[in-house]
């Protein structure tokens, strides 16, 4: 009896021994899934650091077409200034030598904007050229570390696969552990019981001890069955600690060395984010020198159609003057031209009397003086006469060309007045198409930003099958928002248009080439 006491007794203590391992097991079991949360967490957060990456790579591709369209722009205004400075070369070779300092200090502005505007192209070549190769890279190196990611998150979700299952091999396995202990447990009360009853067999007839003896034999093989039984239960449970333990430091090891490289990746991803949004804010800045540049152009080309319209009105009434002063000469030389054909007739009567009347013979000294004298007058004011005449139909001649010189720049003006309105009117729809660009395409990145936070939601914290529609749908709308942002081109519609604004005068018609 003492002895099935003691063998009781020591189950029980056994059976402490084993509910002690089993919550130990249970708080290293507590401790992995709180490793695997905080996994979870950090799998979350690099998935949303993924995505703003995205979202700043789609940024610095409309930055690198609106850079394009800039160097479009700047190409078209180079094109268009070298065709005002050949029209200008043509219009100083048509006038040869008679071309005036304006016209020379013009075509000398024209070759500076050109050198100024070669200069800008080739500048702008270069940045877009280094701006590509430096977002060529930043889209390999983060390419490179979302594929890091993707497999951090692949071995992470198969190491919880695996802690999951190995969690319910060993919940298995306490159970049983437990289910045997409950069985002993109930076996210890019926084996006490059977002590008792044996203890009044004993005492009440002595006939039966050998029964009771194979009883206790056999009781006794059943304890020590029990006792081997919880012995590799305990040596079970050991191996299993052990096993635990074994997977427990390796286990932690690359997780702390995964968390060591997953905090370097951030921090590398933050700094290059920090300098993706200072050049972003660089091109933000320039975007806006650029509209600011358009104004002023706008301004310019205002004030010189304003300038262009007063000189118009000037050279119209310079023109009116001369008109009205060629009419009054014209009107004088005509009323002129009778009388000095009148004295000139009459001069000449004059000295034909004179010729008749004088008669060599009787003609005296004084009188041969008068006679050479009014003769010597008459030949001056007959002189003076006729220089008069020539000298009122040289500026006859000279106002027709000046009035014809003055047709001619009045054309002129007025075909490039017609030309910088035209010029404004482009630079106006330009703008109109920029805005309502850009208004589409905040439409669109404000369409988008509404769907990126969807995929967080059903990423990594719900790893099943069933959220793939959701995913794919999500990431199907903004790939189609993506492509019709990048195809986007109304404005690169329009500066690839040629101008056509270009109108010759009438004097000029099939004189100049077209550029």
């Amino acid at each position: 009896m003492k002895a099935l006491k003691s063998e009781v007794a020591r189950l029980q203590s056994e059976a402490r021994d084993n509910n002690e391992a089993r919550q130990q097991h249970n708080s290293i079991l507590k401790k992995l899934e709180h490793s695997l949360n905080e996994a979870n967490s950090m799998i979350e957060q690099y998935n949303k650091e993924i995505e703003l990456n995205h979202e700043e790579i789609q940024e610095l591709k409309r930055i690198i077409h609106e850079n394009d369209q800039k160097h479009e722009y700047l190409k078209k205004e180079l094109e268009e200034a070298k065709r005002k400075l050949s029209l200008a070369e043509m219009k100083i070779a048509q006038y040869g030598g008679n071309f005036d300092e304006s016209l020379q200090s013009s075509a000398n502005n024209f070759e500076g904007e050109c050198e100024k505007l070669r200069e800008e192209v080739s500048r702008m070549r270069k940045e877009v050229a280094e701006n590509t190769s430096q977002y060529k890279d930043y889209i390999e190196t983060l390419s490179a570390q979302l594929q890091q990611v993707n497999n951090q998150y692949q071995t992470c979700v198969m190491e919880k696969n695996e802690l999951l299952g190995h969690k319910e091999g060993l919940l298995k396995q306490l159970q049983d552990l437990e289910k045997q202990i409950s069985k002993e447990r109930q076996t210890g009360p019926s084996l006490s019981q059977s002590n008792v009853q044996l203890n009044e067999q004993l005492a009440a007839a002595h006939q039966t001890v050998e029964d009771t003896k194979i009883l206790l034999d056999e009781k006794t093989k059943h304890c020590n069955n029990l006792a081997e039984q919880l012995a590799a239960a305990v040596t079970k449970l050991q191996e299993t600690e052990l096993a635990l333990e074994q997977l427990e430091v390796p286990d932690a090891k690359l997780l702390q060395a995964a968390m060591e490289s997953d905090r370097i990746a951030a921090s590398r991803a933050i700094e290059q984010n920090t300098s993706l949004k200072s050049q972003l804010t660089e091109l933000n800045t320039e975007m806006n020198h650029s509209i600011v540049k358009l104004n002023n152009e706008k301004l310019d080309l205002t004030e010189k159609l304003q300038h262009a319209e007063y000189l118009i009105k000037e050279l119209n009434g310079k023109l009116g003057r001369y008109k009205h002063k060629e009419n009054l000469v014209y009107t004088d030389s005509v009323a002129q031209c009778p009388m000095i054909f009148q004295k000139d007739y009459s001069v000449q009567t004059d000295v034909d009397d004179l010729e008749i009347v004088v008669d060599p013979e009787h003609v005296t000294p004084e009188a041969m003086k008068l006679l050479e004298e009014k003769l010597k007058k008459t030949m001056e004011q007959v002189a003076n006469l006729s220089d008069e005449k020539q000298r009122l139909e040289h500026l006859v001649l000279q106002l027709q060309g000046e009035t014809e010189t003055i047709c001619e720049y009045v054309t002129l003006y007025q075909n490039q007045r017609g030309l910088l309105r035209e010029k404004v009117l482009e630079r106006e729809k330009q703008l109109a198409l920029l805005s309502k660009e850009r208004k589409e395409l905040k439409e669109k990145l404000s369409q988008i930003s509404h769907l990126l936070p969807e995929l967080p939601l059903v990423g990594p914290n719900q790893p099943g099958a069933g959220n793939l529609p959701i995913i794919d749908d999500a990431t199907s709308r903004i790939k189609t928002l993506l492509t019709e942002i990048e195809s986007s081109n109304l404005v690169q519609d329009k500066l690839d248009g040629t101008p056509n604004t270009f109108h010759p005068c009438l004097l000029c018609s099939g004189k100049l080439i077209t550029v």
